[in-house]
């Protein structure tokens, strides 16, 4: 009797307290989203009277890092806590789309398990068969030939018909294990979103007048973020260049987010903030590995600019075409560590990590365009835009799709961290202009001068412009640079080009009238003693 009493007690006292719960909607609101991550604010609305509530919110993503989570209540209220619990037992009615796919499952299995009876039905037939015709052990019953051969064609036709069934049963059953894998899997898919989202927050709050109270709560989320891209176009060599900022935006939090206002921002919080400490450098002597690599061409990739372009060359794709986008009134902030993009207009973003593109801002600069060719690399030439003042830009890692006249050229890669003040693009190659690089035969040569080797190497340019208009063109080159002091490089003839002698690089900029061809080359020489192999390294 006493525990029937105690019972029935604890019975009411949960009553009484699932009671007092009260059940809250929410509203996403607000969304500051990081190149990882992002904070979002949620609001929501009830009408309480005096006293102590405790508030529920279901629903809320497990991408949530709990201890970001803050909760604020409008006035006549006081936030006693907030915490964040996982409640399995919350889940959602099926939906349509659910319960058409799960009853099509259960007919896929009946129509399975029929016609597994029906196959084995057949194999039966087939057993019996071969039971009857060789006859049980020990009988030993003579046929005619005639009964044979009418035994052998009954046999025959029965056994062929038998299997032929067998087999047809047996691709239907193969056919509906394949649409049960299928529709399993879009089951999973259409489920996995929302059971995941099992968390639940308890607010309790103390109301000291009664009325309608707005809660708010803020907190970060991972499973989110954003990737910048751009456009951008030329409408010709002395027209100004046009660059268009764009954001993909995604979230998988398994929320939609509706109607939001959305600020993008390009520093990451939740990246470690410890500042640097350096370390002891120790120096010892190096031993060399028994065997070192040799390379037969030379390259000297130290060399800034030139390893910009040709990432840039190795990035063009194929050509293709894309849709253009207005571009909303959208307000950008700059502060010491942040850009902070304010979208003008509220954006709905899926939970599914489905991306969506917005436009962020448009900029027009005037560029000095150039070609350009690295004929050591490529015979092709390039028709470059050089950038002044790049860093003022604020541009980020991303993708940029390059457009000359509204033709789609391709891709390149844009690097935050290029140093240099003029950032080159390229906006593809033209094909009216060619350029050969040859070795000069009659002005290369090898020979021995004691105990000294020289090597003399010779290179010349041929320029072809079959444009209708005169151009300037761009050719870089190099010669190797020494490091070690028993070899000796000396740059004999370099053929009116600018010479950066630590780096080896020769640059010459040349103008070549339409239509008309141009040569240049330059000379170098190589000593070292006869005994020693050389090597050409890249860096």
């Amino acid at each position: 009797m006493i525990k029937k009493i105690a019972f029935i007690t604890i019975l009411m006292v949960q009553s009484l307290w699932i009671f007092a719960q009260k059940p809250l909607d929410y509203q996403i609101n607000k969304a500051d989203i990081y190149l990882n991550g992002a904070r979002v604010n949620s609001v929501s609305k009830i009408s309480l009277e005096k006293g102590s509530h405790t508030l529920i919110i279901t629903n809320i993503t497990d991408a949530i890092v709990e201890k970001s989570l803050q909760a604020k209540i409008s006035s006549g209220a006081n936030i006693v806590s907030v915490n964040i619990s996982r409640n399995y037992m919350d889940i959602s009615s099926l939906t349509k789309k659910e319960q058409d796919l799960f009853d099509a499952q259960k007919k896929l299995i009946t129509e399975k398990e029929l016609s597994e009876i029906e196959k084995q039905t057949v194999q039966d037939e087939i057993n019996l068969l071969n039971l009857l015709v060789r006859g049980k052990d020990g009988d030993d019953k003579k046929h005619t030939v005639t009964e044979l051969r009418e035994l052998t064609k009954f046999y025959a036709d029965k056994i062929n018909e038998l299997k032929k069934e067998s087999y047809r049963i047996t691709q239907e059953i193969t056919k509906i294990q394949e649409e049960l894998i299928r529709i399993n899997a879009q089951l999973v898919e259409e489920r996995a979103l929302k059971n995941k989202n099992y968390n639940q927050i308890e607010v309790t709050v103390e109301v000291t007048s009664a009325g309608s109270k707005t809660i708010e709560l803020g907190y970060f989320v991972t499973r989110c973020g954003w990737q910048p891209s751009y456009d951008i176009k030329a409408e010709g060599k002395d027209k100004p260049v046009h660059i268009v900022y764009k954001a993909s935006v995604w979230q998988n939090t398994g929320i939609d987010w509706k109607d939001c206002e959305i600020t993008l921002m390009t520093n990451q919080p939740v990246q470690d903030q410890n500042r640097p400490v350096l370390s002891p450098v120790f120096v010892e002597f190096y031993t060399p590995s028994p065997q070192a690599r040799e390379y037969e061409t030379m390259a000297d990739e130290s060399v800034e600019a030139e390893k910009d372009l040709v990432q840039m060359y190795s990035n063009m794709v194929e050509l293709s075409q894309q849709a253009k986008q207005s571009i909303p009134q959208n307000t950008v902030y700059h502060t010491d560590i942040n850009i902070t993009y304010q979208i003008g207009a509220k954006q709905s973003i899926a939970g599914n990590g489905k991306s969506q593109v917005l436009t962020l801002d448009n900029r027009q600069i005037d560029a000095r365009f150039l070609y350009h060719a690295i004929p050591k690399l490529t015979e092709q030439v390039f028709l470059l835009a050089y950038i002044p003042k790049w860093s003022n830009l604020n541009l980020l890692n991303g993708t940029a799709s390059i457009y000359l006249q509204d033709a789609f050229i391709g891709q390149i890669q844009i690097r935050e961290n290029y140093t240099g003040e003029e950032y080159p693009l390229s906006f593809g190659v033209d094909n009216r202009i060619t350029v050969k690089r040859n070795k000069k035969q009659d002005l290369s040569s090898e020979s021995r001068i004691g105990s000294e080797k020289r090597e003399k190497i010779s290179y010349e340019f041929l320029l072809r412009n079959n444009l209708s208009t005169d151009i300037d063109i761009e050719i870089l080159d190099q010669i190797p640079v020494s490091k070690n002091k028993n070899i000796k490089v000396m740059l004999e003839d370099k053929g009116e080009a600018e010479y950066t002698e630590s780096i080896g690089l020769l640059k010459w900029t040349v103008p070549v009238r339409a239509g008309q061809s141009y040569n240049l080359g330059f000379t170098y020489e190589l000593r070292y003693p006869k005994d020693n192999t050389i090597t050409y390294s890249y860096y």
